[in-house]
């Protein structure tokens, strides 16, 4: 693809990066998370370029001028109202599946973060549970009023008291690789999950983030 190598980053990692930046703006559209998505799209646009650049397709002119678009509402000084958050992100996970289709990435070509102790599994990957079935069985522990929803193909999940605004983040610390919650309520803040590794168990798991989540809401309020 000839120029297009020297892309700073693989597409894998852009793509990756763009679907986890879109989860923290769809649990919270303030500010801050669209500053974060508007950077993860700019280098959606950039690796776009290299690929136009190449003369690699009409698929990549179309998804370039969709990009800028995406990227001038995301830039926007003012948080977006709730209908107008819900459509960005309506469009703009369909603009990253049409990128992740024109790279030729599938769902197992994303990488698996490594932990201490061994892999945080992806779904599909033989592993024993996902990030996002530690996010599930976390909503269970902490009661009916509480819910989780998986994103980045498993590697991130929400979770979200009933009627809260805001909700934590569970992920992976990729400076850390360790498991780690990220407070919407304040600003994304990150708190890792004290002596949790990969081979713990989901049941262990689920237990150590839902006890975390119960500590930094408790402090929230």
């Amino acid at each position: 693809m000839g120029t297009l190598l020297t892309y700073a980053r693989p597409a894998t990692t852009i793509s990756t990066n763009a679907r986890m930046a879109l989860g923290a703006y769809s649990a919270a559209p303030v500010h801050k998370a669209a500053h974060d998505f508007h950077g993860c799209v700019s280098d959606m646009w950039g690796y776009t370029y290299f690929a136009m650049s190449n003369g690699e397709g009409r698929v990549w002119t179309d998804l370039g001028e969709e990009l800028l678009a995406l990227s001038k509402k995301l830039a926007a000084p003012a948080p977006a109202p709730p209908e107008e958050s819900r459509e960005i992100v309506g469009a703009a996970g369909r603009l990253i599946t049409r990128f992740e289709q024109a790279a030729g990435i599938t769902a197992e070509a994303v990488p698996v973060l490594d932990g201490p102790q061994g892999s945080w599994p992806a779904p599909g990957t033989g592993g024993p549970c996902s990030v996002a079935d530690i996010g599930a069985a976390a909503a269970k522990l902490l009661g009916t009023n509480w819910r989780s929803q998986h994103l980045s193909w498993g590697v991130e999940s929400c979770i979200q008291q009933d009627n809260d605004t805001f909700g934590y983040m569970l992920g992976v610390d990729e400076c850390r690789c360790c498991l780690a919650l990220s407070d919407e309520s304040r600003s994304g803040a990150r708190t890792g999950v004290d002596g949790a590794t990969a081979t713990d168990g989901l049941a262990s798991l689920a237990r150590q983030v839902a006890d975390l989540v119960l500590r930094l809401h408790t402090s929230t309020d």
